[in-house]
């Protein structure tokens, strides 16, 4: 064979190397060794979202990296780089069934640990699908105590977002019903903090409201002059008969606390629903508080 390309990578099986765009196979490997191969070739592509993921938990931690770098050197998406970096930060290396998915893990990565090992486990137990283990986790959901896994409706305003890790560990996944809403307030420069909180909560994004503060505040890239109130579901919950016209309140500059049209638009959205306010420091008829203190 020819002079081996410098991109190659040459893997520990006898006869087989990976160039950029093919498999290099020497000779007559035998059946053995070339059914072998499939093998490693499944479990390669079963690795690659916990490779992508450590790779960007590394670089965040040590270079401060963020995604448009990994997007142009991966050419991976947005969304599958995020997933992949909030799974693999979920899950010590210890932690990882080998015998899962990276699918697998992800589906209950939103709980806390004690959950995610009982259902794991469960999973290799009782060989689940990833479907399989999604609906044990909702069963398992509707089986935790009504004190703990009752509401429906979750607002949250964290009066800090220094500490993403302290935000995280709010036992909101088992706070919440197994059909849930979220309204997360957020800055404009850390919506993908938010992000990775949403995921741990156990909850998805699904669309947002605007506050115009009218004030401009200043980010590394552009002045802006508007927070976001992200709207997150878990399970299938949808709001009753209201449905908000309203994506944007604005209000005046000299104002610094949340306009009460914000709460007023969720309670006609979910009417009856069981609700709670995180990080409350007022009560408001018809919510439950759970003043939570940051560090």
């Amino acid at each position: 064979m020819g002079k081996k390309q410098t991109n190659e990578i040459e893997v520990r099986k006898d006869g087989f190397a990976f160039g950029k765009n093919r498999l290099l196979i020497e000779g007559d490997p035998g059946f053995d060794n070339w059914a072998a191969f499939g093998e490693t070739l499944k479990q390669v592509d079963g690795a690659l979202h916990w490779w992508i993921g450590d790779w960007l938990n590394f670089g965040e931690a040590r270079y401060g990296e963020r995604y448009a770098q990994a997007i142009e050197d991966t050419g991976f998406a947005y969304a599958t780089l995020r997933d992949d970096k909030w799974v693999s930060s979920r899950f010590g290396v210890s932690r990882r069934r080998d015998i899962l998915s990276w699918s697998h893990h992800k589906e209950v990565a939103g709980l806390d640990e004690t959950e995610q090992d009982k259902l794991l486990d469960a999973a290799i137990k009782e060989k689940y699908s990833v479907r399989q283990l999604r609906q044990a986790k909702i069963e398992s959901t509707k089986r935790l105590p009504v004190s703990k896994a009752h509401y429906e409706v979750i607002y949250a305003d964290p009066p800090s977002w220094e500490n993403v890790a302290e935000i995280c560990q709010i036992p909101v996944a088992t706070m919440a019903a197994a059909d849930a809403a979220l309204f997360l307030w957020v800055p404009v420069p850390m919506i993908d903090e938010a992000l990775q909180v949403i995921k741990t909560w156990g909850f998805d994004y699904a669309s947002m409201f605007i506050w115009d503060r009218e004030k401009v505040m200043y980010s590394d890239y552009n002045a802006v002059r508007h927070e976001v109130l992200l709207v997150c579901v878990r399970g299938n919950y949808k709001p009753g008969t209201f449905y908000s016209s309203v994506q944007r309140i604005a209000c005046d500059k000299s104002i610094h606390t949340k306009p009460p049209k914000f709460y007023e638009i969720i309670e006609k959205m979910y009417a009856g629903a069981k609700r709670i306010n995180l990080f409350a420091t007022k009560k408001r008829k018809g919510w439950d508080m759970y003043l939570k203190e940051l560090s």
